[in-house]
């Protein structure tokens, strides 16, 4: 949808382009038609070299027209991912670099690590190993549902049945009950990887306040890891959907086992990933998983779901477990149901030291600057009866997604025109017309008369006497004769016209 308002925005922007104008002007006379007729050619040549020409660039136009709209739809492109890589937020923005390259706290995998654990209200309530064990094959949320322990499945003398060394340190994660307002003291030894400034950090000691519980009694259920990096899961039964589950944690360094002045780090550059706030809603609840960071910097991570909201907590606003339910990604391996084959990890995949099994393990997280400040995680929104647990580890192993690099902004062509003129040729000739002379008339000769013929004498033979004449003989010779000099006026007159036309 993005796409394609941009690109209906860009074609409105287009303007048509001027065409091809031809413009007549004032006609040009020519002395000769030789003349007349190499201006035409010039013309034409012209002509033709200027269509050839605006055809070209009209082609060359449309060309980097097409070019333009697939530019705008990459840059609309790249403006939608990063808006999802930057969840929208103004806050500081994790890159590679700043991951990579910070100096500060390094607080990767400590798979070596042993642990000792405290509690404020005296001794630590150990769950049974092998209850535990039993429960191990349940649904995760029912391995924490405090409804379906008996108190006497806890005891501090149960510690003795996890691993322990020789200095009392539990070498293996440890399962326990705490109540609400118990504070766990947990101390962290024989770290090799973990350093602050290029000190090395030998001990680290951390402490987890319960503050709420959802269940009755006011307990919960926790696996303590003895890697610090992987820390803490714990969950209890929903008895009041009003309560939430919430524990304040904080993290002091040292840099040796028998310090008991922690390393400052107010002025610590490096960035720590807060994995695994998931938010599910289901049929089972609205589940929303937060941290609060209190004085500790915020750095958003980008393409993640987790942002930071005005509450000052840090958490998914839309369900990011399932895409189903609008999730990018599904939080859960995807499996193939012809093959049984996974087709799709999850990004909340872990390896078995915790560190992050997929690219995409950053989808769940948030990134924090760490300054030595407590932080408050927070899980609410099951229903009633649907056990509230969640999972949190605190650890510099920061998965970022790599940013699209911005492309080159859109640039419009402009726009193509030819404008030409002509002019139509006239020839104009001067023609020398002789005036002709008048001709002097002639006195026409005068006919010579005939010698008269001499009459003769011829003998007369005498004739009856005739009838009385009537007239009709003498009016037929005269119109004999008449009719002669008619024709005879008419020859001449005839002949004179012929003449003169001729």
């Amino acid at each position: 949808e993005e796409a394609d308002a941009a690109l209906t925005s860009a074609k409105a922007n287009v303007v048509a382009t001027g065409g091809f104008t031809a413009t007549e002007e004032a006609g040009v006379k020519h002395t000769s038609v030789e003349a007349a007729n190499n201006d035409n050619k010039v013309q034409t040549t012209a002509l033709t070299t200027a269509v050839s020409e605006y055809k070209q660039k009209l082609a060359d136009y449309k060309t980097q027209l097409d070019k333009y709209y697939q530019d705008v739809l990459a840059y609309a492109a790249w403006e939608k991912s990063y808006k999802e890589y930057t969840g929208g937020t103004t806050a500081r923005l994790l890159t590679k670099g700043l991951a990579e390259n910070a100096t500060g706290l390094i607080y990767k995998t400590e798979s070596d690590a042993t642990m000792t654990v405290e509690n404020s209200a005296g001794s630590v309530d150990y769950l049974d190993k092998t209850i535990q064990s039993g429960h191990s094959v349940d649904e995760i949320l029912e391995q924490f549902n405090t409804s379906r322990y008996i108190p006497s499945d806890f005891s501090a003398a149960n510690g003795t049945q996890y691993t322990i060394n020789a200095d009392g340190e539990y070498t293996e994660d440890v399962w326990l009950k705490m109540a609400t307002g118990q504070t766990l003291t947990v101390t962290y030894n024989n770290l090799n990887g973990t350093s602050f400034n290029g000190t090395p950090v030998k001990k680290i000691v951390a402490t987890y306040t319960l503050v709420e519980t959802p269940s009755t009694d006011g307990s919960a259920i926790v696996k303590l890891y003895h890697d610090p990096t992987k820390t803490l899961f714990i969950g209890s039964q929903t008895d009041d959907t009003n309560k939430k589950l919430h524990v304040k944690m904080n993290l002091n360094f040292f840099d040796s086992e028998s310090s008991v002045t922690p390393l400052d780090l107010s002025k610590n550059g490096s960035v720590l990933s807060i994995s695994s706030l998931n938010h599910w809603n289901t049929e089972l609840g609205n589940h929303i998983e937060k941290v609060g960071l209190n004085g500790n910097e915020y750095v958003q991570i980008p393409g993640s779901s987790i942002t930071l909201h005005e509450d000052g907590y840090a958490y998914a606003t839309n369900d990011n477990e399932f895409v189903a339910n609008g999730s990018r990604f599904n939080s859960d391996p995807t499996v193939d149901p012809t093959t049984g084959e996974v087709t799709d990890e999850g990004w909340d995949a872990i390896n078995p030291d915790g560190t992050p099994r997929t690219k995409n393990a950053y989808y769940g997280a948030a990134a924090t600057i760490f300054k030595g400040e407590p932080m408050d995680f927070i899980v609410s929104g099951n229903n009633l009866n649907v056990p509230t647990a969640y999972w949190f580890a605190t650890n510099s192993t920061v998965v970022v997604p790599e940013l699209p690099e911005e492309p080159n902004k859109p640039v419009l062509p402009n726009t193509v025109s030819a404008k030409v003129t002509y002019h139509k040729n006239f020839v104009s000739v001067e023609e020398t017309t002789e005036k002709p002379k008048p001709q002097v008339p002639t006195t026409p000769t005068e006919p010579t008369p005939g010698k008269p013929v001499t009459p003769t004498s011829v003998p007369v033979k005498e004739e009856a006497p005739a009838l009385p004449s009537t007239g009709e003989k003498s009016t037929a010779a005269s119109a004999a004769a008449g009719a002669a000099m008619v024709t005879s006026a008419l020859a001449l007159f005839g002949i004179s016209t012929y003449k003169r036309k001729h």
